[in-house]
């Protein structure tokens, strides 16, 4: 994919991410997601996402990554 974007004139930037994971999560397992934004800069945003078993209330991972504002871009229409 990167050397696709590289012949149409497009380049793209690094994102940061970090999971921990608490339990693991069986087939059939009803999950809920729960995202939230912790950090608006000038140039990137933090997330988190929590992902949790419904059934016993128990959250199962948490991630947080940090994107930049421009993840992509088109250097010909730029």
């Amino acid at each position: 994919m990167r050397r696709s974007w590289q012949t149409k004139g497009r380049d793209g930037a690094a994102v940061q991410r970090n999971i921990s994971h608490k339990h693991e999560l069986l087939a059939g397992d009803i999950v809920k997601v729960r995202s939230r934004m912790l950090e608006l800069r000038e140039k990137s945003l933090r997330f988190a996402h929590d992902i949790g078993n419904v059934l016993s209330r128990s959250w199962r991972a948490k991630a947080n990554r940090a994107v930049p504002l421009t993840v992509a871009w088109d250097w010909h229409s730029r």
